[in-house]
């Protein structure tokens, strides 16, 4: 069989506009035609997955269809030390040089006065710029948008810059001329939270999906000549990837470069054994047999060369990427992606899925969230997201002695400082049923012992009283009698007075504080509650309420905060007044093991 020349899988960066392995998606289509017929565009979506190379292969369609484009790198411009004055100005610049207008831009004066603001310049310049260039369609691509986020100011202004240019078409005919093109890693929400000065609502998301077997028949050329049935084969190579545009073309040229070796090495009978160290056969026309079968051998291959002790063999950095996202960004990612895997349903719409979703391991199917493909749930499985919490838990330690002890050793709950510190932890990140379990079992120890050290001071307090009093009693008698002897001088008996006035306020506040431990530990009857409520409080009552008040109702209540249970319930309508006395109710009889409980199955029913 004959290789196809020049034919070259690109793993990572922007494929080459001539790239043979280019895969036209639907996107492609998509953002084209929403671009001429004016329409304002994102492309937001994780990393590696072809942004770049989408914009360049746009960029080439619209120039060869006579238009000019511009490009902005914004990642380039510059970020965390960079001035507002010379961040627009690195936009201005790349604006000029992508139209080709370098001999008739005035660099030092670039706006027409001074005493105008950076953002009043820019659209002063775009304004500028379509007269300059009259008659032709202009679009302005703006790539790594997501850099704008380590910038140390704000830069709503610019957005609602490109909003501006976009409204101003209903009264400036030259603005119809104007296209904007924005790519990167973000989320609308993560740029710009201002709904009146957003772009977003006005402009078109373009969903940007891995490979399908419909679209990949360039990549089925390159595998011609390296496999026996390379349509077969790229199927296979789809199954595992997901169609993820990185994972694909380099388990495409892995595959190729195999296949490639054992055409060459095939007439070879002596050596052809040795043409795959990974394979579990020698005689070579097993190997061959072998090669035909599409699923065992790209199996063996993604294990060997992209899954078994990936950390060394992600080259270029590729997973790596997605761990760091996991490990680094905000406080529940991992959490979440654990929920994902055990197979609950999450659904796309909250902050933490979208953050879920730029990270790459998951993917959206049908609203809910989903391991991207198979070679992330085999590389990030359930055990690499414990490992990694387990290294992050305050107390990792007595979790696993916990468990280890089959959850009976009550000596590995947690208490006082430690118990404290890890609800505090708790109330930052998005926690597992494993360690609500463990928390929840370890406030209720500590709620035991404290009632029963409150009950062995009750007696210590009874006992301490009775000791005091005899000899108290006894002062009294005495100071009482001498106190009637006459022959004491006045000095003496003013002496006398004040030792029995004070013996006798000592043994009243010994009184006072035996009735008062007397009284904390007694059993107190519940108060009645006024309807049936009081006995039977169930989940399936309160699924109408509002699950980030169940959230924060579950928080304080692992925490203990009465104060702020308190202040929640007080947010609750007036139609709700008999769920709020059950719960306040709860509060009294230091109860919020029964409110945890409770909000932990809300929670489980409303998600």
């Amino acid at each position: 069989m004959m290789l196809r020349p020049g034919y070259e899988y690109q793993v990572g960066g922007s494929l080459k506009l001539n790239a043979l392995s280019y895969v036209a998606r639907q996107a492609d289509a998509e953002l084209y035609d929403s671009l001429i017929q004016g329409e304002l565009c994102y492309v937001f979506n994780s990393r590696q997955m072809g942004k770049s190379s989408l914009r360049l292969r746009t960029k080439q369609r619209l120039q060869q269809a006579g238009m000019r484009c511009a490009s902005i790198d914004l990642a380039r411009i510059g970020s965390k030390t960079i001035t507002p004055e010379q961040w627009y100005t690195g936009i201005v610049v790349d604006v000029v040089r992508g139209f080709d207008l370098f001999d008739q831009f005035d660099f030092v004066n670039w706006g027409d006065s001074a005493e105008l603001s950076l953002i009043q310049r820019l659209s002063q310049f775009i304004e500028g710029l379509l007269k300059q260039v009259s008659g032709e369609r202009l679009f302005i691509f703006l790539d790594e948008i997501d850099s704008v986020l380590s910038l140390d100011f704000a830069v709503d202004d610019f957005f609602a810059l490109i909003r501006y240019c976009y409204n101003q078409r209903a009264e400036n005919p030259a603005y119809e001329r104007l296209g904007w093109a924005l790519f990167g890693v973000a989320t609308p929400s993560d740029l710009i939270r201002d709904p009146a000065l957003t772009p977003f609502n006005i402009g078109r998301a373009i969903d940007l999906q891995g490979f399908k077997l419909a679209e990949v028949q360039p990549l089925i050329d390159g595998l011609e000549g390296a496999v026996s049935h390379p349509q077969t084969v790229l199927k296979e190579i789809l199954n595992w990837t997901g169609g993820q545009p990185f994972l694909t073309q380099k388990l495409c040229r892995i595959v190729a470069e195999r296949g490639r070796e054992h055409e060459q090495d095939r007439d070879l009978e002596e050596t052809s054994y040795q043409l795959d160290q990974e394979l579990p056969i020698a005689n070579p026309h097993l190997i061959n047999f072998y090669y035909s079968l599409p699923i065992l051998a790209i199996e063996r291959l993604v294990r060997s060369h992209l899954i078994d002790q990936w950390e060394v063999q992600d080259q270029p950095e590729h997973l790596k990427t997605i761990r760091d996202r996991l490990l680094q960004e905000p406080q529940g990612l991992l959490e979440l992606y654990q929920t994902v895997l055990q197979g609950a349903v999450v659904e796309a719409n909250d902050a933490a899925a979208m953050a879920l979703l730029l990270s790459g391991v998951v993917t959206r199917r049908q609203g809910k969230l989903q391991v991207a493909n198979r070679i992330y749930q085999e590389v990030f499985n359930l055990d690499w997201v414990e490992q990694q919490l387990a290294a992050r838990r305050p107390y990792a330690a007595a979790l696993q002695r916990w468990l280890d002890s089959e959850r009976s050793d009550a000596a590995a709950l947690l208490r006082g400082e430690a118990l404290q510190q890890a609800q505090r932890w708790a109330m930052t990140h998005r926690l597992s049923d494993l360690d609500y379990q463990f928390l929840i079992s370890s406030q209720a120890a500590a709620w035991r012992e404290f009632q029963q050290e409150s009950h062995s001071a009750a007696v210590l307090i009874a006992h301490l009283s009775h000791e005091l009093r005899t000899p108290l009693h006894a002062i009294l008698g005495f100071t009482q009698r001498l106190e009637r002897d006459l022959s004491l001088q006045a000095t003496q008996q003013e002496h006398l007075r004040i030792i029995h006035q004070n013996a006798d306020h000592l043994l009243t506040l010994i009184t006072h504080l035996l009735e008062l431990s007397k009284a904390a530990h007694q059993p107190t009857e519940p108060t009645a509650l006024p309807s049936a409520l009081a006995t039977d409080l169930t989940p399936e009552l309160l699924v109408h309420l509002d699950l980030d008040w169940v959230k924060q109702m579950h928080q304080a209540a692992l925490c203990t905060d009465e104060q702020q249970i308190l202040g929640l319930l007080a947010q609750l309508p007036a139609a709700e007044s008999q769920t709020a006395a059950v719960l306040s109710e709860w509060v009294n009889q230091f109860r919020c093991d029964k409110i945890l409980e409770l909000t932990q199955l809300l929670q489980s029913q409303l998600q």
